[in-house]
C-alpha cells in the first residue's frame, strides 16, 4: 500500500480472476441497490483496483532499484580529447584574433577557451 511505505509482493495481491469477481460483484451491487447508491458502489471498487495497482508498480520500482548496480565511487578521469580539442582550436583562432582585432580578440578566444573546459567539467559533475 501507498501510504504505510509497506511493499506488498505481487503474491499478497489478489488474483486477477479476485478482481474480475469484484468486479461482477459491484456491477450487482450496483444493480440491486439502485442508483442512490452506484457512486458508493464505484467508489469502493476503485479504491480496491487502486490498491493493486500501487501494489504492482511498488514492486516492480523494488525490483528495479535492486537491479541497478550503485555507481562506483571514484570518478573516471577526464577526457583528454575535449581539452586537447579545445586548446588545438584556440590556437589558429588567437592567431587570428591578434591579426584582426589584437589583444581584445584574444581575450575573447582564451574566455571562450575557459567557457569550453568549464562547461564540460560542469557538465560531467552534474551527470555523476
Amino acid at each position: 500500500m501507498k501510504g504505510n511505505g509497506m511493499m506488498q509482493s505481487e503474491e499478497n495481491l489478489p488474483p486477477r480472476g479476485e478482481m474480475q469477481t469484484d468486479l461482477r460483484a459491484a456491477l450487482m451491487a450496483r444493480q440491486e441497490l439502485g442508483v442512490d447508491m452506484e457512486d458508493h458502489v464505484m467508489d469502493n471498487f476503485l479504491a480496491r483496483l487502486e490498491e493493486r495497482v500501487d501494489a504492482i508498480v511498488d514492486t516492480r520500482l523494488e525490483q528495479k532499484r535492486r537491479a541497478v548496480p550503485a555507481r562506483p565511487g571514484k570518478t573516471p578521469p577526464p577526457d583528454e580529447s575535449v581539452i586537447l580539442g579545445t586548446v588545438a582550436i584556440s590556437i589558429p583562432l588567437m592567431v587570428v584574433a591578434a591579426i584582426f582585432s589584437h589583444t581584445l580578440g584574444v581575450a575573447l578566444v582564451m574566455a571562450g577557451v575557459v567557457a569550453v573546459i568549464l562547461l564540460y567539467f560542469i557538465d560531467r559533475w552534474a551527470t555523476n
